[in-house]
């Protein structure tokens, strides 16, 4: 409040003046406000803003009158060969007192985090200086018609010149003479009576203007009358209707199963909390007595959520969060939370409005429902295992029976034709022993006999005797050979369908790989269009290995199968020239691991330089049924069988090695002796 129609020359209230003041920023904090008042033995901070100097005066001084401090303004004396101190251009934004400190004392603000500017008292009244001569009775009246601390004194540009207070006039009063005092108490005392009697006959011609006035207005004061009356009835209504409405909403919050809430935004005091919050074993005053009682309440390992999601609901505006409470029998049960920011119409944050729901019982379901579908996954799973199990015992049985009739098959064949070759194989010596001799004979009869009668010549020229003499050595040894090929079959026949499956026997591998090779040998040998598979063997020295040599034996034979349909598919549109520049080759290396001194291991490498196979064919070849020939060609169950016999039978080991163009090698490892079941 500026009183600019008072013009004060300050002849006399220039000495009372105080320009040495305590001056802030209003930015700074009041931590540092009270620290300096209290420093400086000050009532009071004058919080103003700087005015940047446009020019210097010439022969100015400045000196420096206060710890410089953040925030702070700095006080400066001027000498610019004028009487008195100055201090330097600002403008007074407010004022802070001990009275202010005495307001914020039951307030509970955290003083670190508030400015000056936030608590100062704007509305000063201050005094403006003029040019016209007046005494110091005008600053007098100002203190005690407003009960004033502090005059704050400024120029004609609203610049702060410095401050008077009761003891700078006390001072300033002692100096005068008392009969100057009278004299100007007198000389207002009649100013004020002139003006009374003005103000005297200002009032009775006011009050006939008045009379006149009152009749005129009487009409429509008896009309706002009856607008009044019938106001407050529709206010009246209105607020019965506003009770009614509360009553019910009391209700409606008391017996619902929610609990309504508001709170502080900053350290989230509950203000309202409704009768619904006993049904999780509290009252409202719980929280309202305790600021931080929700927070206690939060379980441990979810209050840095909860405290995360706080965090971001300035950018949200709305949350729902699910989190574990402690409840009044001091157990813990989930509650769900839904709270929204509630700002003023410039969208500054008021305060947050929510809900609590007690959803333990949803959360045991959910619990409930989610137990049963991991026990629902499980039994899934152990389905499909069994299911996986079914198949693949279906397929070694359906191989089993396979082998099994095979097995006996051959065996029975191998047994039918062994007994006839048996007996050819054994009178074919004497048949070649019993010709040689008669044909010995025939030779003594023609030196004997060197003219032979006319009948025996024909009958030599029929025979042609002397091509019988040289062929039919030929056609026994033939028969003989023969007959030793056709035993070398049966034995290796009734090798590879031992039937003796139930128990291991200790044989020479190298005589099963063989075996498997006789009976492929129709596939081995050269055909019209395509040269022979070539078969190199690599043996290293095996001593006799305990294993089930007919099931060891389908391994060899679904491998070298699988090599040779390689072949055959690769080469069915090339030329006979060109296979036979690439020779087609199987390699069969044996060898005795020693790595492990306790379990040694025989070693078997069957490799072809066939076409290969990609990694997604690579990764599946052990998958039952799985087969990339054409349907009717494979079953996919060859190398499947061959796994479980090896890993799961034998308790070996069985590795596939490949790559497109590069061949495919299978690598074979059993134990040389099988450990007790």
């Amino acid at each position: 409040m500026h009183f600019n129609n008072l013009s004060l020359p300050f002849s006399d209230l220039e000495d009372a003046i105080e320009s040495s003041l305590l001056r802030v920023m209003p930015e700074t904090p009041l931590v540092e406000v009270l620290g300096l008042m209290s420093m400086t033995k000050s009532t009071y901070a004058l919080v103003v803003e700087q005015i940047p100097c446009l020019s210097e005066a010439a022969n100015q001084k400045v000196e420096l009158t206060l710890p410089a401090t953040q925030g702070v303004a700095q006080d400066f004396v001027y000498d610019n060969n004028t009487r008195g101190r100055s201090i330097p251009p600002c403008k007074l934004l407010g004022i802070f007192s001990e009275a202010n400190c005495i307001h914020l004392t039951p307030s509970r603000m955290n003083l670190e985090k508030v400015t000056v500017a936030e608590v100062m008292t704007e509305q000063v009244i201050t005094l403006t200086k003029t040019s016209e001569e007046q005494d110091i009775f005008t600053a007098l009246s100002l203190f005690c018609q407003h009960q004033l601390r502090q005059l704050p004194i400024l120029d004609c540009q609203g610049q702060l010149l410095g401050v008077i207070t009761q003891t700078s006039l006390l001072k300033i009063i002692d100096h005068l003479e008392i009969n100057q005092v009278v004299d100007n108490l007198l000389c207002r005392l009649q100013q004020q009576r002139k003006q009374l009697e003005l103000a005297t006959f200002a009032r009775r011609q006011a009050s006939d203007e008045l009379e006149t006035q009152i009749e005129w207005q009487i009409s429509g004061l008896v009309k706002a009358n009856e607008m009044l009356e019938e106001e407050i009835n529709r206010r009246q209504r209105s607020e019965k209707v506003l009770f009614a409405t509360k009553v019910r909403l009391q209700r409606l919050l008391a017996s619902s199963p929610v609990a309504i809430y508001s709170s502080h935004i900053g350290n989230y005091g509950m203000t309202f909390v409704s009768q619904g919050i006993s049904q999780l074993g509290y009252e409202p005053r719980h929280f309202m007595e305790d600021s931080e009682f929700w927070l206690k309440c939060i379980h441990p390992e979810d209050a840095p959520r909860i405290f995360s999601e706080l965090s971001r609901l300035p950018s949200e505006g709305h949350q729902i969060s699910e989190y574990r409470f402690l409840q009044g029998d001091g157990t813990y049960g989930w509650i769900q939370d839904q709270r929204q920011l509630i700002r003023d119409e410039e969208g500054n944050p008021l305060e947050i409005v929510g809900s609590w729901q007690d959803i333990s019982t949803r959360k045991q379901a959910e619990e409930a429902v989610q137990l049963s579908k991991t026990k629902l996954r499980e039994q899934t799973r152990q389905l499909q295992q069994t299911l996986h199990e079914l198949q693949k015992t279906q397929s070694q049985l359906v191989q089993s029976a396979k082998m099994s009739s095979l097995g006996q098959m051959v065996a029975g064949v191998a047994h039918e034709i062994n007994n006839p070759v048996s007996f050819i194989y054994g009178n074919v010596h004497y048949a070649k022993r019993y010709a040689n001799d008669l044909l010995r004979l025939i030779e003594l009869y023609q030196s004997t006999y060197a003219q032979p009668s006319a009948e025996i010549e024909r009958a030599i020229e029929t025979i042609d005797l002397d091509f019988l003499k040289e062929d039919l050595p030929k056609l026994l040894t033939s028969m003989e050979v023969g007959s030793e090929r056709i035993q070398e079959i049966v034995l290796s026949l009734r090798r590879f369908s031992h039937s003796e499956e139930a128990v291991t026997k200790k044989v020479d591998l190298h005589e099963g790989i063989d075996s498997t090779l006789m009976i492929l040998q129709n596939r081995l040998k050269p055909k019209p269009k395509q040269p022979e598979i070539k078969i190199v063997k690599e043996y290293g020295s095996l001593p006799l290995i305990e294993c089930y040599p007919g099931q060891l034996n389908q391994v060899f034979m679904n491998i070298l199968i699988n090599a040779i349909d390689a072949f055959d598919d690769t080469h069915d549109h090339r030329s006979f020239e060109k296979i036979q520049a690439e020779p087609r080759i199987i390699r069969i290396r044996t060898r005795i691991s020693l790595e492990s001194a306790l379990n040694p291991q025989a070693i078997i490498h069957i490799a072809d330089n066939g076409p290969g196979m990609t990694k997604d064919v690579l990764a599946r070849a052990f998958d039952p049924f799985f087969t990339t020939k054409v349907v009717g060609k494979g079953t996919g169950l060859g190398l499947a069988i061959s796994y479980q016999v090896i890993v799961e039978r034998h308790k070996g080991h069985l590795f596939c090695l490949s790559s497109p163009s590069k061949g495919t090698e299978f690598v074979i490892e059993i134990p040389l002796k099988q450990s007790p079941s």
